[in-house]
C-alpha cells in the first residue's frame, strides 16, 4: 500500500518494487506481515514501515521480511524504514538522513557513506564493516563493528563480536556511553 505524504490517497499494489517504482518522493510504503522481495533501487525519500520485525511483537500479523539487497543511491534527502526484518545488505551509496528503526538485519554493511542518520532499537549482525559515516545516533541497538564513524553519538547499545572480534577504528570525536562490550 502506497501512500501520500498526507494520507489522503492510499494505493495498493502487488509488490514491493511495484510500490517503489510507484512511490512519489516522501511517500509512505506499508507493508503488511508476509516475504516481498526486493529488486529495486531506492533512488528517492521513502518511508517504508511494516508490521514487526520481532516474531512476539508482531504476532498477529506475522514478521515483515524484505529479501534482497537494499540499494539506496546517492540522495541527500530522507530515508525511514522502520519494523522490518531484512534478509540481505544495506548499500546506502552516500545517503544523508536515514532512519533505521525497529530493524532486525542480517547482513548489515554500509559501503558507502551515511551522515546525519538515525539508528534505533536495531539488530545489525554482519561480519564485516558495518558502519562509514558521520553526525549520526545510534541508540539502543545490538551491532557487531564500527568503522570510520566520526562526530556521532552511540549509546546504551550492545556490542558483540563474531569470533569473539568486535572491531572499531576510526571513531574520532565520537561519544560512546552507556554501551556494553
Amino acid at each position: 500500500m502506497v501512500c501520500n505524504g498526507n494520507g489522503t490517497i492510499c494505493t495498493p499494489y502487488y509488490s514491493l518494487n511495484e510500490a517503489i517504482h510507484a512511490a512519489n518522493a516522501n511517500d509512505f510504503i506499508y507493508l503488511p506481515g508476509g516475504t516481498f522481495q526486493l529488486d529495486s533501487m531506492i533512488n528517492k525519500p521513502l518511508n517504508i514501515i511494516g508490521a514487526g520485525c520481532r516474531p512476539d511483537s508482531s504476532a498477529a500479523t506475522g514478521t515483515t521480511i524484505i529479501n534482497g539487497n537494499l540499494i539506496v543511491t546517492k540522495m541527500r534527502a530522507a530515508l525511514c524504514l522502520k519494523a522490518l526484518f531484512t534478509q540481505g545488505n544495506q548499500y546506502p551509496g552516500y545517503a544523508a538522513r536515514l532512519s533505521f528503526r525497529r530493524i532486525n538485519s542480517v547482513g548489515f554493511a554500509i559501503t558507502g557513506y551515511i551522515e546525519a542518520c538515525v539508528i534505533e532499537h536495531c539488530i545489525l549482525k554482519n561480519e564485516g564493516i558495518t558502519m562509514k559515516g558521520s553526525g549520526c545516533w545510534i541508540s539502543n541497538s545490538i551491532l557487531t563493528a564500527i568503522y570510520d564513524l566520526r562526530n556521532s553519538i552511540i549509546e546504551h547499545c550492545i556490542f558483540y563480536g563474531n569470533n569473539n572480534i568486535v572491531s572499531f577504528s576510526n571513531c574520532h570525536y565520537s561519544s560512546f556511553s552507556h554501551c556494553i562490550f
